[in-house]
């Protein structure tokens, strides 16, 4: 098993100081990629294919473009990804009907499988990762962090 990665101090900081929490925030989500990213691995299931499985999983018909924006990355740096997944027969592409210059995504029985396998371990990790939490204190981690999400539209 690989040691895990340790994010380096926050470098901003006297000695005694409080990290601040963008940076605590920013330590939590690395370690929780990283369990899912290693989770995934250890069964076989390519990294690049996490997030786009579940996306379509969520919006199945979206163009390789609209797929990129979902996901905050260019169409072109997706577009290994995907051949590759058509390949190995975890989705398909069909012209869209009234544009024949529009190719849609959609996910195959395997790969809608496949996308589930990936929801469950997104939620084993994150159960896992917020067992240390009480039921109050789950509610007001998520109470503060939807104040701030809605605060940055």
């Amino acid at each position: 098993m690989k040691d895990k990665k340790t994010i380096p101090p926050f470098p901003f900081t006297e000695e005694g100081e409080d990290i601040p929490i963008s940076h605590l925030i920013r330590i939590v989500e690395h370690s929780f990629g990283h369990t899912v990213r290693e989770n995934l691995e250890k069964s076989g299931i390519p990294r690049a294919f996490g997030p786009v499985l579940t996306e379509l999983s969520r919006y199945e018909g979206l163009s390789q473009g609209e797929l990129a924006d979902k996901m905050f990355f260019k169409p072109s740096s997706i577009s290994v990804t995907i051949q590759k997944m058509e390949e190995m027969g975890y989705i398909r592409r069909e012209q869209h009907e009234n544009d024949a210059r529009q190719v849609r995504i959609f996910l195959t029985d395997d790969g809608k499988l496949l996308a589930d396998k990936i929801r469950k371990t997104f939620l084993q990790v994150e159960k896992d990762i917020l067992d240390v939490l009480t039921t109050e204190e789950l509610s007001e981690l998520r109470r503060i962090l939807e104040k701030l999400k809605a605060s940055r539209k």
